[in-house]
């Protein structure tokens, strides 16, 4: 497969650092200005190092007008393969909704620690050229190995 970096000019993560402990990276794609094609995996939001994921949101404000689906989930930097559903295994793109990993049944909707730096990719089950989604990641920075 091949990448499509969504993460708009480089590494989004939290204000660590600066006192902030805790935050939110959002990323809004609209694939009818920026397709992602079927077979790539869409770089998303970097998951910084010594971090706890939390949990994540998806919103698709405009439906893709067709059977299509995405994974969620996490790989390390550098794409060496993780667990893709991790966060949303088959979330629909085809219409209106919105929808909480809390709730998606998948692996790692409960949060996860990361010792090292991860991305959280999405992987469509076709073309995606009409949809417009947000997608939002909840971090905690726990300072376990610092």
């Amino acid at each position: 497969m091949s990448d499509v970096n969504l993460k708009l000019g480089g590494p989004v993560g939290l204000p660590f650092g600066t006192g902030v402990q805790y935050g939110v990276a959002e990323r809004i794609i609209d694939c009818a200005k920026d397709n992602i094609g079927s077979g790539y995996y869409a770089q998303l939001i970097d998951v910084p190092a010594d971090s706890l994921f939390l949990f994540a949101t998806i919103e698709v404000q405009t439906a893709e007008g067709s059977a299509v689906t995405c994974d969620i989930g996490f790989r390390t930097i550098g794409g060496v393969e993780e667990d893709y559903d991790a966060v949303f295994n088959d979330f629909s793109l085809n219409a209106v909704a919105k929808g909480c990993s809390w709730a998606s049944g998948s692996a790692y909707q409960y949060g996860r620690y990361h010792s090292a730096a991860h991305e959280l990719v999405l992987i469509p089950s076709a073309a995606l050229d009409k949809v417009k989604f947000v997608v939002r990641a909840y971090f905690v920075n726990t300072g376990l190995d610092t």
